[in-house]
């Protein structure tokens, strides 16, 4: 009892425990709601929610709209399951986290095209679109790897924009500006519109947020930002069966970085990163049960980056192409087969990790079957060859069985994670001496390797409650991280301090990772044009190592997770609650008098007033409601309470 009180507290087992006695106790009934009625992109195979035999978390557009949040990592934070570690607010800089994976094992889709940047996992929350383009965010749990090859371990994200989804054949203009002020001078919007004449759609959007900062441990810094991204899209039906889709956008980040990577007395980080976005998408119908789509995206990303100004920054830029071809073929029997394959090919410029190249190629078959009696089952097997990691062989198998208003689910899956050019080479091009502390890359590293289960339910408690519960395992080998090292023990250390420690990039052995999900959420409408939205979700983990290596991001992920919302809305006011727990190791650096709680608790509350027809919205809006202290990296404060105010314009005309 003293092992399960330590990794599940008393709140989370009570929660459980309600959730566990309603489920019992609710009494089954026919529902209008059908399961499955969500067709998702993300397995490439085109089938509803249901039938995947994943976890599966689709918000739409109207819900992004309304919840209190900034950026897009941010909304993240708040969906179930997803553990966001932030280094700022508003967007500045978050790492992804998924079943107790690091930042490195999440891939992040933009319209199926790969945003995990090569350089380092720290850009992968920099996604280059505005919110209001977004037309829906699918979240994709446990082992992906079978379709998407490398880095796809805890999950896949794919973000879905109005233009690159087929549909709309309304002619109509319609669009969103905002403009918001608050607290520490912060300047924010996020607007954008699309249009659709004839045979053509345009798109734009522009998110800016900017402001002069929090107040930091430091006396002299506050942490200011400005981050500004410009999307423009375009797409055509070139024909009945034949459809065009193309994006160039610009993201533009700066902020001051202080112990963003480093509890180095000596740090006064500043970084900026620009990143240049291109993206192509040609959708093909053969005929009714064949379509082929083929896909290009071309990178460019500068990172300059200045940890104290008495000595030069690293700039780095980096440049990613990537090529992909998916077929997909729909039978009238519940057959399904997609296949596919992939190259791309990243260059880096950089003065302390060098000049250096990576190319990489893959192919897939995804096969899925629904039988007569509710039963779904896929299969997937890709091939990849990687020039570190050479030729890797990533089965898959998911299961699906619906019973009334119970679904089953199943999956099993291997996945791998090849090493970015920092954890291969971060400072190795360096002059020395070089200051204790530093990250060190090692050219040597191998792939990471896993095998991951997983098994859950969902339940429908009449029409408008959902209870779902998943628990899952992953075995790994071969993990990558940080160890702390004397410089006498790093291979080629002659730019080093003889004597003094330094983080040195390792595969480190096995790891051992247990999780349980668990979520209820409801709907209900109370009366003509006002209703309820809820959600709960807790997710526990426990990781075990047979290395008794002290790491840097392996155990850094959350033991205990809850998340949850509340929304009424109605035909004058639409009022948004979110919250967030998370317990996790505490963590000290005296260096520079910094600590990690062992938990801590957010919340963030939006209030929309509706005027003019619903077209104009007056809204207040505050963050960390209860102006709790807190950080998710050591020694990167996060901000306390920040009130802000705003004003939009939705338009929406037929042409």
């Amino acid at each position: 009892m003293n092992y399960i009180r330590q990794y599940f507290p008393p709140a989370c087992l009570t929660i459980l425990l309600a959730i566990w006695t309603m489920t019992g106790s609710a009494q089954i009934k026919d529902s209008l709601f059908q399961l499955g009625e969500v067709q998702i992109v993300s397995g490439r195979l085109g089938i509803s929610e249901a039938w995947s035999g994943r976890h599966v978390t689709v918000i739409r557009a109207d819900a992004i709209q309304h919840m209190p949040v900034n950026s897009i990592d941010e909304l993240l934070r708040y969906l179930p399951f997803m553990e966001i570690q932030s280094r700022g607010a508003f967007g500045v800089q978050s790492d992804i986290l998924m079943r107790g994976g690091t930042f490195n094992q999440m891939l992040v889709l933009l319209d199926g095209m790969r945003v995990n940047d090569p350089l380092t996992g720290h850009f992968n929350s920099y996604i280059p679109v505005s919110l209001v383009e977004i037309d829906r965010i699918e979240v994709y749990r446990g082992p992906a790897s079978s379709v998407y090859g490398a880095d796809a371990v805890g999950g896949v994200i794919n973000i879905i924009t109005k233009n690159f989804l087929p549909g709309q054949t309304a002619e109509r203009l319609e669009g969103r500006a905002e403009a918001w002020y608050g607290q520490h001078e912060l300047v924010r919007s996020h607007s954008g519109l699309n249009l659709k004449k004839g045979k053509w759609k345009l798109g734009a959007g522009i998110s800016y947020n900017a402001s002069e900062g929090h107040p930091l441990a430091s006396d002299s810094l506050r942490g200011d930002f400005r981050l500004g991204t410009v999307s423009l899209s375009f797409a055509a039906d070139l024909s009945e069966n034949l459809q065009l889709a193309v994006r160039s956008a610009y993201d533009n980040r700066q902020f001051n970085a202080q112990y963003f990577y480093t509890n180095s007395p000596w740090d006064m980080s500043r970084e900026q990163v620009k990143r240049w976005w291109n993206q192509f998408q040609l959708k093909w119908q053969l005929n009714q049960s064949n379509s082929l789509t083929l896909q290009a995206a071309y990178v460019s990303t500068k990172d300059s980056f200045l940890f104290h100004p008495a000595f030069p920054a690293n700039l780095h830029e980096t440049r990613y192409q990537q090529y992909q071809a998916n077929h997909l073929y729909r039978s009238g029997s519940g057959l399904r087969l997609a296949s596919g394959g992939e190259a791309d090919f990243k260059r880096i410029y950089s003065n302390d990790r060098g000049d250096r190249t990576h190319w990489h190629t893959g192919i897939y078959s995804v096969l899925s079957y629904t039988l007569p009696m509710d039963l779904s089952l896929s299969g997937g097997l890709r091939l990849d060859y990687d020039e570190v990691y050479g030729l890797e062989l990533m089965p898959q198998v998911n299961l699906a069985f619906v019973a009334g208003d119970w679904l089953f689910r199943g999956s099993a899956g291997r996945t791998i994670r090849s090493p970015d050019f920092t954890e291969r080479f971060i400072s190795t091009g360096l002059e020395g001496p070089l200051a204790p502390g530093r990250n060190l890359g090692n050219p040597f590293l191998v792939a990471e390797r896993a095998w991951s289960l997983d098994a859950g339910f969902e339940r429908r408690l009449g029409q408008d409650v959902k209870f779902g519960m998943t628990g899952f395992y992953r075995f790994s080998r071969d993990l990558i991280d940080y160890i702390i090292t004397l410089a006498e023990d790093i291979p080629g250390g002659e730019n080093l301090i003889p004597g003094e420690e330094y983080f040195f990039a390792q595969n480190i052995g096995l790891m051992n990772t247990w999780g349980l999900e668990s979520f209820l959420s409801g709907q209900h409408s109370l009366q003509k044009e006002t209703a309820i939205d809820w959600g709960l979700s807790y997710q526990g983990l426990l990781s075990r190592s047979d290395s008794a290596i002290v790491s840097k991001y392996l155990s850094a992920h959350a033991r205990n997770l809850i998340q949850g919302r509340i929304g009424i809305r109605t035909r004058l006011f639409n009022l948004q609650i979110l919250t967030m727990y998370k317990s996790r190791n505490a963590e000290v650096a005296r260096e520079i008098n910094q600590a990690l709680t062992p938990d801590f608790m957010i919340w963030n509350l939006k209030v929309d007033a509706y005027l003019w027809r619903r077209k104009l919205v007056l809204t207040y809006q505050v963050n960390n409601l209860f102006n709790r202290d807190y950080a998710d990296i050591l020694g990167a404060i996060m901000p306390g309470r920040w009130m802000m105010g705003g004003i939009t314009w939705n338009f929406n005309k037929s042409l």
